[in-house]
């Protein structure tokens, strides 16, 4: 264990705050139960009269973060000015109960920390966005340096839509390899990913002493589901993209800093030794996704995804970029927000070969000169533009450069955002005038 919130002997708790642990390593998710933890003070029913703590907490692992999180019920709160003690219990000191690692690791030893809540009526917490596939709008809070505060409004890619983006294109996990995806593992859309990743058992994690899938294995990582909705630190999907070592060092793409992270303290960055741990046991291979950037907001927009069901989508999704600020990805001819295109900026008449193809020759030609190239595509052929992309459903692949562009996905290795401000030092990225261009190429048909 590295950091608590509320920390040892915090005064002034507010009443409905949740008990949040950080971890130094990955936890076995069956650990994170409510008999893991106790806490002796009491809690307040309706009626004002005590209740045991540790019987209504609804216990919840946040696997990105290694945090395990307890919350209160929406009904009970904290006591006024009560100090409360609580205990975190090692493997053997409770039946089936005590935190372990994902390796069988036990907790050292047993942990207590006190806290105090505060005497104030518990504040209103706004529940947080309900994690869709496709991109959404939400209000996130955001304080200025005078301590006012005020929402930011944000368009945020979903988590299914994101592992569809940055894995479920051809030469990894989409459609159009000649035998089949990597892995038998299809992520290029909601029907494929049901199909082929929900409660299937990874290939990686049949090795070893287990080799048949089970209900509850008893080495953790056993015949583990790529993805189990509901289930986000048993899919192994997720293991998969957190043991990348530069994830914790990319830059976001517009998310506010507080898009979810846990308020609590300790490092958010797994050791090395850890990682290393997760690669020589059951996350083998190369991490997710292989020629795609993925920032760790991104990461936890999956995990919370899986974590509510891992729904789909109500309709076919729209691919944009992250964006916060009123404008959004922008309109035609429009400004946009912040972190927006800002739409066409009046440029009309743009074609293909004396705009278009100039741009895409310069910054994507190195990977994409043939058809049979990087994801099928050659930029300098207006007919491979054309034709219709596997990565951004309903939309060519010319079109599709820019949802790529925008997204910080391409060009590859040139460590681009998608923003033009940020990549301004980059010569590998396209300018602010470059994306209009092709902005403006798209909305005015395509031309040749």
């Amino acid at each position: 264990m590295v950091a608590t919130s509320p920390s040892a002997e915090q005064t002034d708790v507010p009443r409905n705050a949740p008990i949040r642990i950080r971890f130094d390593r990955f936890l076995d998710p069956r650990s994170v139960i409510r008999q893991s933890v106790r806490v002796t003070g009491g809690t307040l029913n309706p009626d004002g009269t005590p209740v045991a703590s540790e019987e209504f907490f609804e216990p919840l692992y946040d696997l990105v973060e290694r945090v395990a999180v307890y919350r209160l019920p929406e009904n009970r709160t904290w006591a006024p000015g009560v100090r409360y003690t609580v205990t975190l219990f090692r493997p053997g000191e409770r039946e089936g109960a005590g935190f372990r690692a994902w390796d069988g690791a036990p907790l050292e030893t047993t942990i207590t920390f006190a806290f105090t809540a505060s005497s104030d009526p518990p504040p209103t917490v706004a529940p947080p966005p309900r994690a869709k596939y496709c991109s959404y709008r939400s209000e996130f809070p955001v304080s200025a340096p005078d301590g006012s505060t005020s929402n930011l409004s944000c368009t945020l890619l979903g988590g299914g839509q994101l592992l569809q983006q940055s894995c479920g294109y051809g030469n990894c996990h989409g459609v159009d390899l000649p035998g089949g995806p990597a892995q038998g593992l299809n992520l290029s859309s909601f029907e494929a990913m049901r199909s082929s990743a929900f409660y299937q058992i990874a290939h990686q994690t049949l090795t070893g002493p287990t080799h048949t899938a089970e209900a509850n294995p008893n080495r953790f990582g056993a015949s583990m589901p790529l993805i189990e909705p509901g289930q986000p630190g048993n899919s192994y999907l997720l293991y998969k993209i957190l043991i990348s070592p530069d994830l914790w060092d990319r830059p976001g793409r517009g998310e506010p800093s507080e898009l979810p992270a846990q308020p609590v303290g300790g490092e958010l960055r797994p050791s090395v030794e850890e990682i290393m741990r997760l690669r020589e046991t059951f996350v083998l291979g190369a991490p997710m996704p292989l020629n795609a950037s993925i920032t760790l907001a991104q990461v936890r927009a999956i995990q919370d995804w899986i974590a509510q069901g891992a729904e789909g989508p109500q309709a076919p999704c729209t691919p944009v970029p992250t964006t916060c600020g009123d404008g959004g990805a922008g309109g035609a001819g429009g400004a946009g927000g912040s972190g927006g295109s800002g739409g066409t900026g009046g440029q009309t008449g743009v074609s293909y070969g004396a705009e278009v193809q100039p741009i895409l020759t310069e910054k994507c030609a190195p990977c994409h000169t043939s058809g049979s190239g990087s994801g099928q595509l050659n930029v300098t052929s207006y007919h491979d533009t054309q034709k219709d992309a596997y990565y951004c459903n309903g939309k060519t692949k010319g079109a599709c450069v820019l949802t790529r562009v925008q997204d910080g996905t391409m060009p590859q290795s040139q460590g681009c955002t998608g923003d033009p401000t940020q990549d301004a030092a980059k010569p590998g990225c396209l300018t602010a005038d470059e994306q209009a261009k092709l902005q403006a190429w798209i909305d005015g048909g395509q031309q040749p």
